[in-house]
């Protein structure tokens, strides 16, 4: 995902991600790390760092292509929000899936590719 991230992002554009943060330096975008895994917290969170996108995928090493279930929590707030957290990129056979961060007006913060096709 990380060459899609540095195609579909501005310099400025924060990423944040459930991993340890020096795991993500290929990004070469402002990483946050997402701290408390509530809906609550995650948006506070999103908003006051000026996210633009959310990546989920594996993060244990030596578990490449699997999510642990910090990763499938993520998944599933993110899913749980489809307007304000649309997907925007996925690479399926690497379990990582990119979610695109819109404001109130949705607007997205994010430099907005086509969307992902219908399953």
């Amino acid at each position: 995902g990380a060459a899609w991230v540095r195609a579909n992002t501005d310099a400025a554009g924060g990423i944040l991600v459930q991993a340890a943060l020096e795991r993500h330096i290929h990004l070469r975008r402002p990483v946050i790390g997402m701290g408390v895994l509530d809906a609550d917290s995650l948006a506070a969170r999103i908003a006051r760092h000026h996210v633009a996108l959310v990546l989920v995928g594996p993060h244990a090493n030596g578990r490449p292509r699997q999510l642990d279930g910090e990763g499938q929590a993520l998944l599933g707030l993110m899913h749980a929000a489809p307007v304000r957290y649309p997907p925007v990129h996925e690479e399926a056979d690497e379990a990582v899936t990119i979610f695109g961060v819109t404001d109130a007006t949705g607007r997205c913060r994010w430099v907005q590719p086509e969307p992902l096709p219908d399953r």
